[in-house]
């Protein structure tokens, strides 16, 4: 530990933002970390024996593990005045909107979604009364009527009066959500809003700057005028419509001109982390000034002198990421070293970035960016130098010079592959191992498109032949990245997406990995010893990599209705082991893919790899936009649609639909009232559409209307059905144990002749959080309570799990889940509970308990 105390240091604050402990006040976490660290300090000082720096070690430890645990505390406290805590108490007044007045922390960003701006805030309006508030805010302000993002004439530090709407951001309703509040929170955000229009952002006071906003205002309009000057040099060729984004994205981390469709190609491809600016970007720009001091006649200490401002005025011009931090935090430490004449450790330099972001924002811990780019930095620092071992003389002589560099970056990519593999399983469920050879050839081609983007922000204004030279080399190299992960997407299994990991195959992974680099040397260690570690390593990588499906087949009918906000998506499962997944949710606008980002996600974390049947009921966005990507991710072996789908308008989600099948080749089947699949476990009954619809029937009245029985229940799924369907359906219901409320439980449907028949004991409400629709209508719900159902609604408790068991002697309740037996025996569990239970079942009297289940995430 004496030799690396920052990286000790470093993972041991870790340690104390990730355990939980005790239930102590962060005043009795900081007094006992004062208290260690002291001690640690001073037994160092009169450190005169092993035992001594051993006690010190310890002391030094147990006092960042107590520092750790001061930070995540003390982030959590909660004051009268933070506009956190106000938003908890008038959660209905702020969505409603609000008078808010407060200073801008950063220019406003324009985007395809909008104007964000970030605001300190100062004083709210609630009603008459006018409150002092604190607290950072991201408002986004709508697009105009021409679809283009609103311009804000306003500068840091200029105090702002807005009307919005402000909210708390949900906690994941499924499992394996993105969690938008955490997120948030690592970037020091309190709360998230709208604002309709721009019109409703008015400018406030303005007095004069003082002198560090004026330099901060200085540096926004440095970073303004280099992003103008790319934006004008690509416009003048006029044939490069992503290569703009992308320099600005690589000299600047601006990615808010990057399409949603470039992203993604390039995650696909595993090269979306050549886009964030990291320490090849500091590097470069590192060695260009040294060459330059070098060749102006300065010494190496003068060289440093110069370089560590220039790094942080880069670090200012760039946005706020862990990447480009722990980048000049580690050039700044190397640099300070040669100025002081000693050499600098890089991993103490890296415990030391660490340590410095996660002391400013403690959140940044559970930040996806972070933990990839500190485990990648890690891996290539402590494992690249043990696999490029000094060779002697005479094999290095034998190789030639592209060979050795061809080595070089084979294991360069290799490693940071094996260090962020589990990582990226964790967080984004994908597997690229055609990264390894795509990180060989596009890793040197975005290097020098970022040289590029430098070059031509440095001549637009000196020279336009030189800019135009660069710009159309800009445009070839970036061009070429995207032509190398098009390749990588269209060869099979160079990407592929697997389960989401348990905790026991990542530490079996990450413990086999520590082994390999605690080995002995080459010379002191048995060869077949090294590849033994060796094949350890790989047959944990290979258990990791594998599609695996590890979902166990229910013991009865198991539905889960996934929380996709104002949209339907319906898993069901059977005791035989086949699935079957109804909608797959949507947006009306369509540029959130619900499909991706949510359901396969949910399904992922919940051990599924695998779906049979995909069943879309009408082409609505909020039921059919998300398919298309369930189609390509889990390729089913059949698509249901309802009859006369042939002849749907050509929405944008159904012709994405019709593509997937088409490219994966799945078979398309439309289904009438009449039809029946039988499944292993279960049987699906049509009831709806009629094969012959009546000319004019709007499309809700022609949805997919599916009745699944088996030995458990049966369980009724009513789509967008509504009054005018459920009176033809009148000679077709039986008894239902499980209900899906048909159209979100809008008034138009759930009639009470409808409810009478079917009689159901459970019924569940798919619907967003304050969706404009006002779903589910409160008759609607009064109804199903009348009738004895107990009712439940994605948009209250997230994902909601139902398991009709035929003859259960003991339930397995799960949180924010529902297990109800044929016999009408009813459980919930407790909102104070969080793990899993067993309880008896008890009879009742209905058969049912009205009490809404538990809120939070399902397993």
């Amino acid at each position: 530990m004496s030799k690396r105390p920052f990286l000790w240091s470093a993972a041991f604050f870790c340690a104390g933002l990730l355990l939980s402990a005790p239930d102590l006040s962060w005043s009795c976490w900081a007094l006992c970390g004062f208290t260690t660290l002291a001690g640690s300090i001073a037994l160092c000082w009169f450190a005169s024996s092993e035992i001594t720096s051993r006690a010190a070690a310890s002391s030094l430890a147990i006092g960042f593990l107590c520092a750790g645990r001061t930070a995540i505390l003390v982030t959590g406290i909660e004051e009268p005045f933070d506009i956190s805590t106000l938003l908890r108490r008038h959660t209905a007044a702020f969505e409603q909107g609000v008078a808010l007045s407060g200073k801008l922390a950063a220019p406003p960003a324009q985007g395809a979604a909008g104007t964000d701006l970030l605001v300190d805030s100062q004083c709210v309006r609630l009603g008459r009364i006018s409150h002092p508030v604190r607290g950072r805010l991201r408002l986004r302000v709508a697009p105009g009527s021409d679809g283009k993002p609103p311009v804000i004439a306003a500068a840091r530090g200029d105090e702002v009066e807005v009307f919005t709407r402000l909210f708390l951001p949900r906690a994941p309703g499924n499992p394996g959500a993105f969690d938008h509040g955490r997120y948030l929170k690592a970037r020091g955000i309190d709360a998230a809003g709208s604002v309709k229009s721009a019109k409703l952002v008015r400018p406030g006071r303005t007095s004069p700057p003082p002198l560090t906003l004026a330099l901060m205002r200085r540096i926004d309009g440095i970073r303004a005028t280099i992003l103008s000057r790319i934006e004008r040099s690509f416009a003048s060729v006029g044939n490069a419509p992503r290569t703009a984004p992308i320099c600005a994205a690589l000299l600047l981390g601006d990615r808010s001109g990057l399409s949603s469709g470039d992203e993604a190609r390039l995650a696909e491809a595993g090269l979306s982390h050549l886009l964030a600016v990291s320490g090849f970007n500091v590097a470069v720009l590192a060695a260009i000034l040294h060459f330059l001091a070098r060749g102006a006649g300065a010494s190496r200490r003068m060289a440093a002198t110069i370089i560590i401002p220039a790094l942080f005025f880069y670090l200012l011009l760039n946005r706020d990421e862990s990447s480009v931090v722990r980048a000049v935090v580690m050039a700044v430490t190397v640099l300070g070293g040669a100025l002081l004449w000693r050499k600098s450790n890089p991993v103490n330099a890296l415990g030391l970035a660490a340590v410095i972001i996660l002391a400013v924002f403690p959140a940044q811990i559970h930040d996806a960016g972070f933990q990839l780019t500190f485990a990648a930095t890690l891996s290539l620092i402590v494992i690249t130098p043990r696999l490029l071992a000094p060779e002697g003389r005479q094999r290095r002589q034998s190789r030639s010079r592209p060979a050795r560099w061809l080595r070089v970056a084979l294991v360069v990519s290799l490693v940071a592959a094996l260090g962020t593999l589990p990582l990226t399983l964790l967080h984004f469920n994908r597997v690229t191992p055609g990264a390894i050879p795509a990180n060989l050839v596009a890793g040197p081609l975005m290097a020098a498109a970022f040289v590029g983007a430098g070059v031509i922000a440095a001549t637009a204004p000196i020279s336009e032949r030189l800019t135009r030279a660069a710009v159309h080399a800009t445009i070839l190299l970036v061009e070429t990245t995207f032509l190398i992960a098009d390749m990588i997407c269209s060869v099979p299994w160079m990407t592929y997406r697997r389960i989401t990991p348990g905790p026991a195959p990542i530490f079996l992974y990450y413990g086999a990995l520590l082994w390999v680099v605690a080995g002995g040397s080459a010379a002191s260690e048995l060869r077949w010893k090294r590849w033994f570690r060796v094949l350890a390593l790989g047959a944990c990588a290979l258990f990791l990599m594998l599609p695996l499906d590890a979902r166990k087949p229910p013991g009865g009918l198991k539905l889960t209705a996934i929380d996709v906000g104002q949209g339907d998506a319906i898993l069901v499962e059977t005791s035989g082991g086949t699935r079957l997944l109804i909608d797959a949710g949507g947006t009306a606008r369509g540029d959130f893919d619900v499909g991706e980002r949510v359901v396969a996600p949910a399904l992922w974390d919940l051990g599924i790899g695998r779906i049979d049947f995909l069943a879309v009921t009408h082409p609505d966005a909020d039921h059919a936009g998300g398919a298309a990507a369930v189609a390509a991710g889990f390729r089913p072996s059949q698509i249901w649609l309802p009859t006369g789908a042939s002849g749907w308008p050509p929405r944008r989600a159904i012709t994405r639909l019709r593509q997937k099948a088409r490219e994966s080749g799945i078979p398309l089947k439309e289904l009438a009232a009449g039809d029946v699949r039988c499944l292993r476990g279960a049987c699906v009954r049509v009831l709806h559409p009629p094969r012959l619809a009546v000319p004019g029937t709007p499309l809700n009245e022609r949805s997919l209307v599916l009745s699944i029985s088996s030995r458990a229940g049966r369980a009724l799924l009513a789509a967008d059905a509504g009054a005018d369907t459920e009176a033809l359906l009148a000679k077709e219901l039986t008894r239902s144990e499980y209900l899906k409320v048909g159209h979100h439980g809008s008034r138009t449907s759930s009639t009470p002749g409808f409810l009478g028949q079917v009689r159901p004991r459970i019924a569940i409400i798919s619907c967003g959080a304050r969706n404009r629709f006002g779903h589910p209508d409160r008759g609607v719900v009064a109804r199903l309570v009348r009738f004895h159902a107990r009712v439940c609604r994605t948009d209250q408790h997230g994902a909601i799990t139902v398991e009709l068991l035929a003859h259960p002697r003991r339930a397995t309740l799960i949180d924010s889940a529902c297990l109800f037996s044929r016999e009408g025996k009813a459980s919930h569990l407790p909102g104070e509970e969080r793990a899993r239970n067993e309880t008896e079942d008890q009879d009742d009297e209905g058969g049912n308990r009205h009490e809404d289940p538990a809120r939070g995430k399902p397993p």
